[in-house]
């Protein structure tokens, strides 16, 4: 047993995917056996297993080499392999079948001394397509896989950025590593030097520090839970992007410099993040 993960099987237009309570769900199981990868599905629907799913893995297999990660883009769920040569594992929750999908360029035939300096995380892009963020110590480049319609199915370099979190000048000696992601908000959790956790929104760039009353080594987020429990009132509201991250304005060919204090809230509020632009503290450049 490598891997679990639960999806909602709920495909009647108009669904929207992220108060699935009562929805049917299928509970997938990725394991290996000698030299295959396998996979099991349990539909809640009839309430039983099918039958095992497998594909050839051609190189020897290690569980320590696998980034135990998962990410649901369309109707395939893909798997990171972390291995001296990287690859992805797709399974067509539709047809029922496994494929393996080639790595952005930039990580094939990586040194393992780059690799090892590195960080993966494969996640939906725009247009529900597969994408691959890399995290060289604070240095990110997200690459984004065509459209199957295009006809080549490589990869595009969407977009680089450099984080310049709030972090003492020794914290960034010490590697960063992402914890954590949140699918439907696009936002990573990537742990620093001293311990700090941050999460950054891919897209705009802006993030806010969690608090350190806890070591982190990963992050599970989630926005939305059910309690068994009479009164409908005791369970959360979906959160908002809005709630999850701070607003901060852009101002275009300009530095923008925040400062990050944190504060106690309510237990169903989101952690708040306070921003201000004082003239030594460096902050994000967009």
């Amino acid at each position: 047993m490598i891997d679990g993960t639960i999806v909602c099987a709920a495909g009647g237009q108009g669904h929207v995917h992220g108060a699935c309570h009562s929805s049917p769900f299928r509970v997938v199981f990725l394991g290996h056996c000698v030299d295959q990868i396998v996979v099991w599905v349990y539909s809640s629907e009839t309430g039983a297993w099918g039958d095992a799913i497998s594909i050839m893995w051609l190189g020897p297999f290690d569980p320590d080499d696998f980034a135990c990660c998962n990410t649901l883009v369309g109707n395939s769920i893909y798997w990171l392999f972390n291995e001296s040569n990287m690859a992805i594992l797709e399974f067509d929750l539709d047809r029922q079948c496994l494929a393996t999908v080639e790595a952005p360029p930039e990580v094939i035939g990586l040194d393992p001394s780059v690799q090892d300096a590195c960080q993966f995380l494969i996640m939906p892009a725009e247009s529900g397509e597969l994408g691959f963020l890399i995290l060289e110590g604070f240095n990110a480049r997200i690459w984004k896989r065509k459209a199957k319609h295009d006809g080549d199915n490589g990869w595009v370099l969407r977009n680089t950025f450099k984080l310049r979190l709030p972090l003492k000048s020794w914290a960034h000696r010490y590697p960063s590593e992402i914890v954590g992601f949140a699918e439907e908000y696009n936002v990573v959790f990537i742990a620093a030097g001293g311990g700090a956790v941050f999460m950054v929104h891919l897209e705009s760039g802006q993030f806010k520090k969690l608090p350190q009353k806890l070591g982190y080594r990963t992050c599970y987020p989630f926005t939305s839970f059910c309690t068994a429990a009479p009164v409908v009132s005791l369970v959360p509201p979906v959160m908002r992007l809005e709630d999850l991250l701070t607003h901060i304005e852009v101002v275009k060919d300009r530095e923008l410099d925040l400062m990050i204090e944190d504060r106690e809230v309510d237990r169903w509020d989101p952690m708040i993040l306070e921003a201000s632009m004082p003239p030594d503290a460096k902050g994000l450049v967009f």
